[in-house]
């Protein structure tokens, strides 16, 4: 080994011995924001946002959902509530605390009496570059490393309890396409006026949708053990002989109380008689 390469080694050595001893004296200070640390530390929970560009984010709207994202380790999907509607999208990290989302989409409810402003907050989370972590305070950054927003770790979901109602942001405010009834596949009739639908708003737990021929709407509780329970449900009184869909079958659906699975935005219902519906979440781009 030439001396010149016997140099360069040493120089390596002594500038990792440097980065260790930092390192660990940040983690005896308790300053984490100088240590590189992965993605998985932010994966799993809700994060609920508390300020965006330096405006305090107060989440007191009537909607139990909260503002904010969740990191989901398979396929490095993320997926949140804006303020008004659900998103969803793609993350990837790197290291010293890269993070990046792309791909965003949402559903597209009108809010107007929300003064919050979602558009600028989807745009601003597709600039992060950076995250930093201390004390169950999340902080994005944008390319430049300039603080973008402050988010706090809130478990599992980004919501508050209601009595014994377990809320579900993976369930609740989506439109979710009948897929399958039965073991049948559903597919749309040339006649039909839409696609057969549903969707749990948390705004009075309200359920409304679409059966094939009339609109209907009641009320839902979601409890534990995945269990989802409708009641006073009313629909509107169309009659459509030339569907061949079973709009009946459909709506006893909802009659009793439901298990339900949700497995990559698939959501299977399953009726106390073993009968099943598959659905598939939707979004508008």
């Amino acid at each position: 080994m030439t001396f010149q390469k016997i140099i360069i080694a040493l120089m390596a050595v002594t500038l990792f011995a440097c980065k260790s001893n930092n390192e660990k004296q940040n983690l005896q200070n308790g300053n984490m924001e100088n240590i590189s640390m992965p993605a998985d530390s932010i994966v799993g929970k809700y994060w609920i946002l508390q300020s965006f560009r330096d405006q305090k984010i107060s989440n007191s709207n009537n909607s139990e959902q909260k503002i904010g994202f969740q990191l989901h380790d398979k396929a490095n999907r993320v997926t949140g509530f804006g303020g008004c509607n659900n998103f969803k999208g793609i993350y990837t990290s790197g290291a010293r605390n890269q993070i990046h989302f792309s791909q965003l989409g949402s559903t597209k409810m009108a809010c107007p009496d929300t003064p919050f402003n979602e558009a600028k907050f989807l745009a601003g989370l597709e600039r992060v570059g950076y995250f930093t972590l201390k004390n169950g305070r999340l902080e994005l950054m944008d390319g430049n490393e300039l603080l973008m927003a402050v988010f706090k770790e809130a478990g599992k979901n980004g919501y508050s309890a209601k009595g014994n109602q377990t809320n579900n942001p993976e369930i609740v405010e989506k439109y979710w396409k009948l897929k399958s009834l039965a073991g049948n596949e559903i597919s749309m009739e040339d006649d039909q006026e839409r696609e057969i639908y549903f969707t749990l708003k948390t705004q009075e737990n309200r359920i409304v949708g679409f059966a094939g021929c009339n609109n209907f709407s009641g009320q839902y509780s979601l409890e534990g053990q995945n269990k989802l329970q409708v009641e006073k449900m009313v629909s509107t009184l169309k009659a459509c002989p030339h569907l061949k869909f079973d709009e009946r079958k459909f709506l006893k659906l909802f009659d009793k109380q439901i298990s339900y699975s949700l497995k990559n935005d698939v959501l299977t219902l399953k009726t106390e008689d073993g009968t099943e519906a598959v659905f598939e979440a939707v979004y508008f781009d």
